[in-house]
């Protein structure tokens, strides 16, 4: 997992530092966008350099964040508290916030569901993203054969500027 940890950050400081651009990770509301949520907080919390706003994007993956802020215990409870309360991330309950963020010009990371595209607000944020060549998309996971997420993989062109990471 270190060489995609570093992928990430690579991808998020050249799209959302240099470029002042916007990067969308498709999440899937249990389990996958707490994962990457931590992993975010573990590569930039302590860098007090980073203000790239991390907009946790789904009603439902908020929901569920909050239950496992209830359930755990220990370490990971203070883990999961110390992830919620960083001044880089927004928690998106309504659309219209969304719909703000993927139309400014203001650089962010979207964890938006559904993972693999095929619907909710990760199909939306794309279609406002993907227009822009600075913009970039970083697949955490499996998409099955068909799906918008499996589509947009399927597409990297050989003479493509831009390499597509898949971790």
């Amino acid at each position: 997992r270190l060489k995609d940890l570093e992928k990430i950050k690579s991808v998020i400081y050249e799209t959302c530092l240099t470029k002042k651009s916007k990067v969308l990770i498709p999440v899937f509301a249990l389990q996958r966008a707490q994962c990457i949520l931590t992993y975010l907080y573990d590569i930039f919390g302590e860098d007090k350099n980073f203000n790239i706003p991390i907009l946790l994007d789904s009603p439902l993956a908020i929901k569920i964040t909050n239950i496992f802020e209830d359930e755990l215990s220990d370490k990971d409870k203070q883990k999961i508290e110390e992830v919620l309360s960083w001044k880089n991330l927004h928690l998106l309950k309504d659309f219209s916030e969304t719909e703000q963020w993927a139309s400014s010009n203001y650089p962010c990371v979207f964890l938006s569901a559904s993972g693999m595209m095929n619907a909710g607000r990760s199909v939306y944020v794309a279609s406002k993203i993907l227009p822009h060549a600075s913009n970039h998309i970083i697949f955490c996971g499996y998409s099955v054969t068909g799906t918008l997420a499996w589509k947009i993989k399927q597409k990297k062109s050989q003479s493509s500027k831009y390499p597509l990471y898949r971790l």
